[in-house]
């Protein structure tokens, strides 16, 4: 195991966009280039992702990606359309909240601005 300096930068290598990623940063507007269907993936190297779940590719970020499924889907699909020629080319602005809850605790997530 190789020690990390103080001055040593923290890296995360998922290939995916988190939260944690955003802390900070304000709104970020990124450019959809794919969206993938990730369903049944390992999204953080241990759970498989829920049928339905895709993952989106932008042009400023073009080695991350973002989950999205449940409410940020329902959000674009109303936004953009239900066909995927519809959402590329489109941007969206995301950013960091820190009040979204998860199993009734506020453990932060990525909101899409405009969202419900």
């Amino acid at each position: 195991m190789k020690a990390l300096k103080d001055t040593d930068e923290i890296k995360n290598t998922s290939p995916y966009i988190g939260y944690v990623d955003l802390i900070g940063k304000g709104n970020v507007t990124l450019t959809i280039t794919d969206i993938e269907d990730a369903s049944g993936d390992k999204v953080d190297g241990v759970r498989e992702a829920k049928l339905g779940t895709y993952a989106i590719s932008f042009k400023e970020i073009p080695n991350r990606k973002m989950i999205l499924q449940g409410r940020k889907k329902k959000h674009l699909m109303r936004e953009f359309g239900k066909q995927k020629s519809g959402w590329l080319g489109k941007q969206i602005t995301i950013y960091a909240d820190p009040h979204v809850k998860f199993g009734g605790k506020e453990v932060g997530g990525i909101k899409i601005a405009g969202q419900e």
